[in-house]
């Protein structure tokens, strides 16, 4: 009676038994509660996962993307060059035919200059 009063249970072994039973329980709930984390943990592990290899595709279309715009700009590139070039060489052909132009055009005055004198001459002649 006494030991009841003390501790509050009829025998010793009552006791030892009721606290190996509370510590099993304990021990369930931490292993539970262990699981339950491990769970969300692998969870946010398969969506972290999920993230690098969305973020690595994008990289990756981002890269393809500007490689795709450096060769469209290199064609751009070279294509304007050879525009260039043939204005350059149309320029070219311009002051060309200009300067025969020019000549052609003091050749015509000369001829009609010369026609010009002949058919004085041919007057001074016939007079």
């Amino acid at each position: 009676v006494l030991y009841k009063k003390l501790f509050g249970q009829e025998n010793p072994e009552q006791g030892v038994l009721h606290e190996e039973m509370k510590q099993k329980n304990e021990v369930s709930k931490q292993l539970t509660a262990a699981e339950a984390r491990s769970a969300l943990l692998e969870k946010q592990l398969e969506y972290m996962k999920r993230m690098v290899e969305n973020a690595q595709t994008e990289t990756n279309f981002d890269l393809e993307k500007q490689t795709s715009l450096q060769v469209d700009k290199i064609q751009e590139e070279t294509k304007l060059q050879m525009k260039l070039g043939k204005l350059e060489f149309l320029e070219q052909e311009y002051l060309k035919l200009s300067a025969t132009q020019s000549i052609a055009q003091g050749k015509i005055k000369q001829l009609e200059q010369k026609i010009v004198e002949e058919q004085h001459y041919r007057k001074l002649i016939q007079e």
